[in-house]
């Protein structure tokens, strides 16, 4: 993958590990991204993803995890759990 750039004239894609920070490229090259969950990446209860798109020129940049009802209780419970420890 890669962004597209525009002259006048011509198209041309630039690849990603000529404009990222090498740790963004390797985050990226990671698909589908995941959901943080109880401080544990995992992914969503009915296996659905989305694309992200890049901002500045529309082009898909990721696949991440598309978190249900389900996921979004587990997190709630998980985040229940950890705040009962940080209190002792």
């Amino acid at each position: 993958m890669g962004l597209p750039v525009t002259i006048p004239g011509m198209t041309r894609t630039i690849p990603y590990e000529n404009q990222l920070h090498a740790g963004t490229v390797a985050f990226l090259d990671k698909q589908p991204h995941k959901l943080l969950i109880g401080g544990r990446w995992a992914t969503s209860v009915s296996g659905k993803t989305f694309t992200t798109y890049e901002p500045s020129t529309g082009q898909p940049l990721a696949e991440a995890c598309e978190a249900q009802k389900e996921d979004v209780n587990s997190a709630g419970l998980a985040s229940d759990i950890k705040s009962v420890w940080v209190g002792l």
